[in-house]
């Protein structure tokens, strides 16, 4: 949950359920949400999306929402694609639609401007705790945002590292596989742990550590 000391917040809004943070709008504050298409996303049919104030803007370039950046307190950072471009685009890391653009160099971009406005307004950047298998440029990436971010002068900034993500209602494909990660975590680590170590099979077992 998201409680600001302010009267608005601005949301970096990709169309999926990290960037729905309804809560934030149940406590009376000022919602912008940002996304490149501007105006009420088609997919979220929710009565508070009525309530927040839709911008146009895009992350890499955040003189193009400004306005809304100079008015608010804080801003949520929720853009991330889990499996980027270069696996679906045939893309290479760092092009339009990769970790390196979208996890990463948003938020650098989004703090960068936030630290020229030297408002002492905060940053919240939905990162990680795991890599999905194979993918380990997804988690990264999202650290060096971090790193970068928590070196900020001027900007106040906080890292959220949760877990896989699923909603029945907006998400309906990732509900049935909760079940899945969460019998995996049940056996994985004892598993793990019975694997020798500088071996192959630790090696390669290591990249189905998920949360």
């Amino acid at each position: 949950v998201f409680f600001f000391n302010d009267t608005a917040t601005t949301e970096i809004y990709t169309e999926q359920i990290v960037g729905s943070v309804r809560c934030v709008q149940e406590t009376g504050i000022k919602v912008y949400g940002v996304s490149r298409r501007g105006g009420k996303p088609e997919k979220l049919y929710a009565p508070w999306t009525d309530k927040v104030n839709w911008v146009r803007g895009n992350a890499m370039d955040p003189n193009t929402f400004q306005d809304a950046l100079k008015d608010c307190e804080a801003v949520v950072h929720t853009i991330g694609t889990l499996v980027d471009t270069t696996v679906t685009g045939g893309k290479q890391p760092g092009q339009e639609g990769t970790y390196e653009q979208m996890n990463r160099d948003t938020a650098i971009a989004v703090g960068n401007k936030l630290q020229e406005l030297n408002r002492n307004q905060k940053i919240v950047f939905i990162s990680g705790s795991r890599a999905p298998p194979f993918l380990k440029r997804y988690l990264t990436t999202k650290l060096e945002a971090e790193q970068y971010l928590q070196n900020l002068q001027g900007v106040r900034f906080t890292a959220l590292r949760p877990g896989f993500i699923y909603s029945k209602q907006e998400r309906y494909w990732s509900y049935p596989m909760q079940f899945g990660v969460k019998s995996w975590n049940l056996t994985y680590g004892k598993l793990f742990n019975l694997v020798p170590e500088r071996t192959f099979l630790k090696s390669f077992m290591s990249n189905f550590d998920v949360d």
